[in-house]
């Protein structure tokens, strides 16, 4: 890691960044600088203007691959989160975590690694274009004009140092007082270091807290009469306090040893300036996630802080201090970096490779919230544990950056019957435990289908519960890595899509019997089209590992089971998002397939908006449904058996007559004792027969 660098390279940085920055905001309109961002940044950029007609935004092209950059950025060491945040937000990556004892590995104190999806999160720069959170990508150079020492006293509010003259021990214990207050230090500090004094009060708050930290009381064993207030040497670890201390005490840089406040304050604010402000990474969010351009050398490397959230937590600091002055109006620059291969702002992903999606409640008195974030008024409906609903969908929580997110991220829409209605609202999605689930055999692989929405090309990122039961990789392929047991994978999406499905182990049976579920034994006739379409994802259990072979297939089933094949042969369904069905649920798990097979022509509704969702599809119905999908999808079925003539075909209504000749002609039905029984309802294990066979043609 390079963290030092020579004075001379420093200097003409600092000079190239700030002049160059000058000529850019005198010559550029606001129009201008927008045209410079991509779309989806512009939106919120324009509603900014709006407030802030002073205000520059400067976009900083990285020429950094979106998804290359959080994956390095995820690396077990330079993003953490605090312990007791969400689980969902900890990694789960071997060296993080170990699944056999439960236990987050601590990184430094009570912090650990943070998964990749809130990495993404805080990276993302268009989750923080708003009025507080936007002061991460604040240029931070010392303006006179601009920055006060009551604009300091403001940051410092309810901390030891607001308002409070300068007093501390030296070696020997001895107190010696000042007559020089924090904010006189920070001031002086700027003035010396060309460095906001606003982001200077912001970061020793950030860093040592409202009370006094071990960093600067001047008593901490063994480093009496020494002072850090950046805590700058301070590397994760098992003593981080004392890393810090034995830097501050040792060299003769910066002003160091620092056996005072205002010789670490004042050095302190020199060695920021000199080693990222003016080195390129001017801004917090640089200094949180290098990825500046100047900076090419050490990216992703010499970074100021670990914490995933410091440049945001920072950033709202600097805007209260601004916003209590009465200065928020005043000239401000922004540098605001930009990825190529951005994801989509706003995104769903569901896993389609279970169906019904259900759940259980797992702690009793769970409330039910109006929407997705506690801060959403409850609905008077607690549930007890124990409770099954239904998934609708998952989501992040759509509030902005804060204690909710950390704690309470991510959250299920569910329906469940309450009083003998059906009832709808919002769950935490840690409080439920996930029914859904496909099977694996010990040691066998499968990949898992997904859609993603809209899908411009983005990666989702994919995590198991458990990797010593079930690894997931990038793409979704999962393996069965234990003998038996069961994991949860996680699929998210950066737009803030989230879903969950459970992988059963098959149980060892000591080679005696192949059987994949519980109801489909070896010797059953429908064993090899069941195992067919469980491992090409076409159809799944319906959960505890049954798969209900003689179930009815219902309309919805099988239009999606269609759609999943048209995925997998490259098709793309992921702009259908709303039905024109009303017993369609939109952001159901069906709800894409059928308005796509409806909008192609391949399913028709009952009349009267209906499309018949949970009714039993007939076996008339599904050769037409059938036909009109091989029509849409370009696929000949060849005629390969002889014209048979069923003993009820006067049954099989007119508009199904000719399809259902065509299926028996390409050997995809048959019928029993001569007939076809039209109007008899499709078994789940008839229309895996049917796959199957369809696979052939």
């Amino acid at each position: 890691m390079r963290i030092w660098r020579t004075v001379l390279m420093l200097l003409c940085l600092m000079v190239l960044v700030i002049a160059g920055l000058s000529g850019q905001a005198k010559a550029q309109t606001f129009e201008q600088y927008l045209a410079e961002f991509p779309t989806s940044y512009q939106d919120e950029l324009t509603q900014l203007h709006e407030q802030h007609a002073n205000w520059v935004f400067v976009a900083v092209d990285t020429s950094l691959d979106w998804y290359d950059s959080v994956i390095a950025e995820s690396d077990g060491e330079h993003s953490l989160v605090p312990l007791n945040s969400s689980n969902i937000l900890k990694s789960k990556a071997a060296g993080d975590y170990t699944p056999e004892t439960d236990y987050y590995i601590r990184k430094d104190a009570s912090w650990v690694a943070a998964s990749p999806i809130v990495v993404a999160f805080y990276m993302d720069p268009r989750n923080f274009l708003n009025e507080q959170y936007i002061f991460q990508f604040e240029l931070l150079s010392y303006d006179q004009n601009l920055h006060s020492p009551d604009g300091v006293e403001e940051i410092l509010d309810g901390t030891f140092m607001h308002q409070a003259l300068v007093s501390y021990l030296d070696a020997g214990g001895n107190t010696v007082d000042t007559d020089k207050t924090y904010s006189d230090l920070i001031m002086a500090a700027a003035e010396k270091s060309g460095v906001s004094p606003y982001y200077l009060a912001s970061k020793i708050k950030q860093e040592i807290g409202n009370t006094p930290s071990g960093s600067v009381t001047g008593s901490y064993s063994g480093y009496e009469g020494y002072y850090n207030f950046y805590n700058i040497g301070a590397t994760s670890g098992t003593a981080p306090i004392t890393n810090g201390l034995k830097w501050a005490s040792s060299g003769t840089t910066y002003q160091r040893p620092w056996i005072s406040p205002e010789l670490s304050i004042v050095g302190g604010a020199i060695w920021i300036g000199e080693s990222f402000i003016n080195a390129g990474q001017n801004s917090g969010y640089l200094q949180r996630f290098n990825v500046a351009p100047e900076d090419a050398d050490d990216l992703y490397e010499h970074q100021y802080m670990t914490n995933v959230a410091g440049a945001a937590s920072e950033a709202l600091s600097t805007y209260n201090a601004y916003n209590q002055m009465g200065n928020l109006d005043g000239k401000k620059v922004f540098y605001i970096p930009v990825y190529d291969d951005m994801p989509a702002e706003d995104s769903t992903v569901i896993f389609t490779a279970v169906t019904n999606k259900t759940a259980t409640v797992n702690t009793g008195g769970t409330n039910v919230r109006s929407g997705p974030g506690i801060s959403y008024s409850s609905t008077g409906i607690k549930l007890p544990a124990g409770t099954e609903v239904k998934i609708i969908s998952g989501s992040r929580t759509d509030v902005s950056y804060n204690q909710s997110y950390i704690y309470y991220p991510y959250w299920y829409k569910i329906s469940f019957d309450y009083d003998g209605e059906k009832t709808s609202g919002y769950v935490y999605a840690d409080l439920l435990d996930i029914q859904s689930s496909v099977t694996l055999s010990a040691g066998a692989t499968q990949k898992l289908s997904y859609q993603l929405a809209p899908n411009n090309g983005e990666l989702p990122f994919f995590e198991s519960s458990n990797r010593n039961i079930v690894s997931v990789d990038s793409a979704g392929k999962i393996t069965a890595t234990g003998a038996n047991g069961s994991a949860e994978i996680s699929v998210f999406s950066a737009g803030g899509g989230f879903d969950r499905l459970k992988v059963l182990i098959a149980a060892s049976n000591n080679g005696t019997s192949n059987d994949l579920f519980d109801d489909v034994k070896t010797g059953d006739w429908y064993y090899d089209a069941v195992k067919y379409v469980a491992e090409n994802q076409l159809m799944t259990g319906v959960g505890k590992n049954m798969f209900s072979p003689n179930a009815s297939m219902t309309r919805a089933m099988f239009v999606t089971v269609l759609g999943r094949m048209y995925e997998q042969n490259g098709g793309n369904i992921s702009n259908y998002k709303s039905s024109r069905f009303n017993d369609v649920e939109g952001g159901s798990w069906y709800c894409n397939y059928v308005e796509w097979a409806a909008e192609n022509g391949i399913v028709n509704g009952y009349g009267d908006s209906q499309f018949g969702t949970n009714d039993s599809i007939t076996r008339e119905q599904m050769c037409a449904i059938l036909v009109r999908y091989c029509q849409f999808a370009h696929i000949d079925l060849d005629q390969v058996k002889n014209k048979v003539t069923f003993a009820d075909a006067a049954d099989i209504a007119s508009w199904a007559q000719s399809d259902v000749t065509t299926c028996q002609r390409a050997g995809l039905i048959e019928g029993s004792n001569s007939l076809f029984n039209p109007k008899g309802t499709a078994t789940r294990a008839e229309v895996a027969t049917i796959l199957m066979r369809f696979d052939k043609v």
